[in-house]
Parts: structure tokens; sequence; C-alpha cells
């Protein structure tokens, strides 16, 4: 009968064991350092044809393409912190307001590496100083590739 209770003992202890053991990892959402690239107006009235809209840069063509467009009515990109990127390492996200009266931003406040995808979260932090001037806002930024592919850009909203 001893030898019954332990035998009894062990499988219960086997299975309470093995069910208490989950394996399966939970994951922690984690924010990426933004590295800002570039950040300020497109004066050109719309002429880059830069409509409002968001970007994920991840190759040069597409990068140098974006550069000429920002450059096509004023030299915008001589002020940017750099033009080479490794895309190896990194990838661009790119944010562009609609045209606007002065004053206005679109920034770039935070990315998160969540489960399944990328987060971008915008927000307009300066709306604008009551100045007639016809501005476009931008922010461009590098942060480190992760294997997600999907990323969403999470917009601001509106007032």
């Amino acid at each position: 009968m001893e030898k019954k209770a332990l035998y009894v003992l062990l499988i219960f202890s086997i299975v309470f064991f093995t069910n208490c053991n989950d394996d399966s990892k939970t994951f922690i959402e984690r924010e990426l350092e933004i590295i800002t690239i570039g950040k300020g107006t497109l004066s050109g009235s719309g002429l880059e044809n830069i409509i409002n809209e968001q970007l994920i840069v991840s190759d040069k063509i597409l990068w140098d393409n974006l550069l000429i467009k920002i450059d096509a009515i004023n030299d915008i990109t001589s002020t940017f912190s750099e033009t080479d990127v490794n895309f190896e390492s990194y990838i661009i996200l790119a944010a562009f307001e609609g045209i606007k009266d002065g004053g206005w931003t679109i920034d770039i406040t935070k990315v998160l590496e969540q489960e399944n995808n990328i987060l971008v979260q915008l927000e307009n932090l300066n709306t604008g100083d009551g100045t007639l001037i016809q501005e476009q806002p931008f922010h461009i930024i590098k942060v480190k590739k992760t294997n997600k592919s999907l990323v969403e850009f999470q917009l601001p909203t509106k007032n």
C-alpha cells in the first residue's frame, strides 16, 4: 500500500509541476530609442508633393527619393543630422502634417515595440502661433530595426 501511495504521489507531482512550468513567453512592450534626423517645416505650399502622410522608409532608394522631394523648393536636408543611413540596422519613420498656418509641429513622441507591431505615437506639441505663413511640419527619425513588419502610426487627436 505504501508503494501505491508513493506511486500516486509521484504521478501527482509530475502532473502538477508539468502544468506549473509555463514555457510560453510573455512579451514585454519596450520603448525604442528615437534618433531625430530632421524636424521642421517645408515652406513650398505643397509644391514638394508630400501630402499629409506617415512613411516607413526601409531602403536607400526610397530614402533618396524622399530627400529629393523634401529639397524640391528649399534646401532642407542640409540641416539634417545625417542623410547616409545604414538600412541594415535602422529604419526611418517620417511624419508630415498637412499645410498649416505658422507655428504648428508634428512630433514623433514615442516608438513602442509591441508583441506584433511597432506603434509610433504622434502629437502636435505646438498648435500654431497665429501667423499666416503656410508651412508643412515634418519629423523624421530613425530607430533600430526589429523583427516586426507591421508599423502603426497613432495620429494626434484633432482640436
